[in-house]
């Protein structure tokens, strides 16, 4: 079936860039709800308007909370699949929106001459724009757009009419809004100040009353703790810092690469928190299980939840005798759940907690925070009390949320712009918030995983090729182009049928081993950029289970002993959530479907549903990098599609390369590589202006 593309004739204007791939159809039904509102008004929209409109619409379907009128006529790309013409039922999903470039294969963007993606340009550079220097003068007349000035408070929307709380866009300091992120944005930027704020007065008054006790004693606690665990080592004075932030401050953010710490800084400010609350012996008082009921950790993923919880254990456990023994239990029975499952997520019925019913813990912990959104973090934000700690942690170096905002970015100071993380400049209002950690622990200073990421980082594509071609160990490329790697891509590949092999054999009989299955799953990952073509997550699937049914591990149905199985969204009934992974084990000798049980891995205990019960879910022998954070595994395979490809960027690439553990193996030419770390999202955001200037 073909979807024709039809634009109504009270937005003509926006054919060309229909045609270019700029809009689709969301766009088109929007502006056109909003022209023909206004004409219900008597008022006309000029064409000026009309894509005005269509981008402020655009934007957050991109990732960005609002759009440059000044600047997206030279920065703005094609959205969709090309050549040009009806879009596809692939194209479109069941909700007529484009797929996303995780989900097309967009090795097809051909013109009539087998030039990748030529067509499109060509059309693009040939759109007839709006004048820059009166476009935006021309938007702000129109009577969809509300204006809006530094000075303009929330405390002024009560004396706004009811024309005015209509209107669908909003202009702010040149930014062009959809007015729901505009309050989105507004709310997040009012609530991190006045959480910084408050607990900067609030530090200042102490120190001219004297420190609390029970905060002096907490303090001294995370000293000791820190001694403690460094033995005869020295003690990283950045986490330190951060974890006596986290004692005397209500809010704060805390910033750093894998391996730097985060989650070791984390558990000691807790360690440290619980320990001074904890009763005199023989009081019989129960405050250490008090203390710890009022903690909440939460992820913005089922997988990065479950890794939260093994890290905060892990990094207890480590402080061994440091901690009272009955501290260290409470403390390691602590549980991550998802912001949704924290917040009460309900389809259809938004979220039980809100300011009218908030959060009841004391301290809120929320890690990979780089994958929240704008929306969530308000409706997080909204739902814990003022008066509680909230400490975000996360690499804002990774890639952004699916969704608009790009939140740990704005608030660490990198926004869209890139930088050195020990150069990085927090907006000035909550600068004594935000704390950095940049010294790497997990790995050796050799460490060729370590040098790429950073060079990723940086954005030094020369530095990254130098050490892909240097002697590192712990760093394979292999470049399709270049018969010489025909051994290292041979390699690799057998390294996943290996890991393969033994998560089927220890997934198969009466005696499956199903701690070792979840284990080998984790061992070897190929991450790849798209799901389709011959770089994508499907074809690495199809070659392992081609492997194995070639060994007579697996017949011709999709389910198997030993198949990975990843949910793809989530599912509250079977409490199994977007991004948990499990392994397939047979409970019979019998190849049926209802034969299997699906086993995930849970700090508490296994958890185990019936394959039958499971319709959202994809095998997993490989996975895309955007479903791959939150998650960590022994040897990363990354692969990327050749060049020219949008999907291609630095942030993709330092988070496929930052899963690995012990081994990384990069399957991609040169030109890809190059093009990939050359290329820096910039997402348009006024959140980190309103950080900087608290008028704005």
């Amino acid at each position: 079936m073909k979807i024709p593309r039809f634009i109504p004739a009270e937005v003509s204007e926006l054919e060309p860039f229909v045609t270019a791939g700029v809009f689709g159809s969301t766009e088109v039904q929007a502006v056109t709800t909003f022209v023909r509102a206004a004409a219900s008004q008597g008022d006309a929209v000029t064409r000026d308007v009309i894509i005005a409109a269509a981008l402020a619409v655009r934007a957050p379907m991109h990732g960005h909370v609002c759009v440059d009128l000044r600047t997206i006529a030279s920065t703005v790309v094609g959205n969709q699949d090309f050549p040009s013409g009806p879009l596809t039922d692939d194209e479109v999903d069941s909700t007529g929106a484009l797929l996303s470039e995780e989900d097309a294969d967009l090795s097809q963007d051909l013109d009539s001459t087998g030039d990748p993606v030529l067509g499109q340009q060509q059309l693009l550079d040939n759109l007839k724009w709006p004048d820059a220097k009166t476009w935006l003068k021309n938007v702000a007349e129109s009577p969809l757009v509300r204006i809006v000035t530094g000075g303009d408070s929330a405390a002024s929307e009560s004396s706004i009419d009811l024309a005015t709380q209509l209107q669908p866009l909003v202009i702010e300091d040149g930014r062009l809004y959809l007015t729901r992120f505009w309050s989105l944005e507004r709310y997040v930027a009012a609530d991190l100040l006045h959480r910084s704020q408050a607990a900067t007065v609030e530090e200042e008054q102490q120190i001219s009353d004297g420190v609390l006790p029970s905060e002096r004693s907490g303090e001294d606690e995370v000293k000791r703790l820190f001694i403690k665990a460094a033995g005869a080592g020295q003690v990283d004075e950045d986490q330190l810092a951060a974890s006596l932030a986290g004692v005397h401050r209500n809010f704060v953010v805390i910033s750093g690469g894998p391996g730097t710490g985060k989650t070791t800084t984390v558990a000691t400010f807790l360690a440290g928190l619980v320990s001074s609350m904890q009763p005199p012996a023989g009081s019989g008082s129960n405050s250490t299980n008090q203390a710890t009921q009022r903690i909440a950790l939460a992820a913005p993923t089922g997988k990065a939840a479950a890794r939260m919880t093994e890290a905060i254990r892990k990094a207890i456990n480590n402080l061994g005798g440091a901690l009272d023994p009955e501290v260290a239990k409470e403390l390691g029975e602590l549980d991550a759940s998802t912001i949704h499952r924290l917040l009460g997520a309900s389809p259809g019925t938004g979220f039980r907690h809100n300011p009218s019913n908030p959060l009841p813990h004391d301290i809120v912990i929320v890690d990979e925070v780089s994958m929240v959104s704008l929306s969530l973090m308000a409706h997080l934000l909204a739902a814990i009390r003022p008066d509680a700690k909230v400490v975000l942690v996360g690499d804002p170096y990774q890639l952004a949320s699916i969704e608009a905002g790009a939140v740990l970015g704005d608030i660490v100071g990198i926004g869209s712009g890139g930088g050195e993380v020990a150069g990085t400049a927090p907006p000035a209002a909550i600068a004594e918030s935000v704390r950095v950690l940049t010294t790497v622990h997990r790995q050796g200073e050799d460490s060729g995983i370590l040098k790429l990421a950073e060079c990723i980082r940086q954005g030094d594509a020369d530095g990254a090729i130098e050490i892909l071609k240097g002697a590192h160990a712990d760093v394979i490329w292999v470049d399709p182009t270049n018969p010489d790697h025909k051994g290292e891509k041979i390699q690799a590949e057998q390294d996943l049928k290996d890991a393969a092999t033994k998560v089927v054999t220890a997934a198969q009989g009466e005696n499956a081993e199903i701690e070792e299955a979840l284990k080998e799953i984790l061992s070897v990952k190929v991450l790849s950029a798209l799901r389709r073509g011959p770089t994508g997550v499907d074809h690495w699937n199809q070659l392992v289970e081609n492997y194995l049914r070639s060994e007579d591990l697996k017949g011709y149905s999709d389910w198997y002993a030993g198949r990975p199985v990843m949910v793809t969204k989530n599912d509250y009934l079977n409490k199994v959530f977007n991004g948990d992974v499990g392994v397939a084990i047979a409970k019979e000798d019998l190849n049926r479907d209802d034969r299997f049980q699906v086993w995930f891995e849970r700090a508490e205990g296994n958890q185990m549903v019936e394959a039958t019960r499971l319709d959202q879910i994809a095998t997993q022998w490989a996975m895309s990098i955007h479903k791959s954070q939150g998650s960590e595994f022994e040897h990363v395979v990354v692969s990327m599609p050749p060049p020219p490809s949008r999907i291609l960027t630095r942030e993709l690439l330092y988070t496929a390369v930052t899963r690995a553990k012990k081994k990384l193996t990069i399957v991609a030419t040169e030109e890809s590589i190059t093009e990939a770390i050359k290329r820096e999202v910039a997402r348009s955001s006024g959140l980190a202006a309103r950080l900087e200037n608290p008028s704005s």
